[in-house]
């Protein structure tokens, strides 16, 4: 309280997309609060989602549960906008009429390359975790109650030695 508030709230267009809590203590304590726009350039609202994600892996004390499920959310969100702009790209490509392409010759990837350039890899590296939590993570989403996800959720342990004991194909 004596501080005020040390952080500037993020704010993208007229949308708050960091600083909830910030704003909600200084409002009920009558504290003077900054606002700035996010360091990157987000075209739509897509894209602020995406920061948003992203952001959340500076959080404190997250899990790995935790990490890997903010990672999943972060995956469904990077998806729709590759989806997105491979059809911009198509509808370019199309208009521009026929192309030659040379070809190149690339060598074959190692297994440490494949998985570092996998999905499960690229997101693990995003979230601080194993490629292996990822998928146990995403494993557990598929199988495990709403109960127990929503204790992992919570960092409830009491459930965790139950879920992770499941034996999943």
């Amino acid at each position: 309280m004596a501080d005020g508030c040390r952080e500037a709230l993020i704010v993208w267009n007229v949308f708050l997309i960091d600083g909830y809590h910030r704003l909600s203590i200084c409002l009920e304590n009558g504290l003077p609060f900054k606002t700035t726009t996010p360091e990157v350039e987000l075209e739509d609202e897509l894209d602020a989602k995406i920061w948003i994600a992203r952001n959340q892996f500076g959080r404190r004390n997250l899990t790995d549960f935790q990490k890997s499920v903010l990672a999943l959310d972060l995956e469904k969100l990077l998806k729709e906008k590759a989806e997105k702009s491979s059809l911009k790209n198509l509808q370019q490509f199309n208009n521009q009429g026929p192309t030659e392409y040379a070809l190149v010759h690339t060598r074959n990837k190692t297994n440490a390359e494949k998985r570092r350039d996998s999905v499960d890899g690229q997101l693990s590296a995003i979230a601080g975790v194993s490629d292996h939590q990822i998928r146990r993570t995403r494993k557990i989403l598929e199988k495990a109650s709403p109960e127990d996800i929503a204790k992992l959720k919570s960092k409830e342990k009491t459930s965790r030695r139950k879920i992770c004991s499941l034996k999943f194909e």
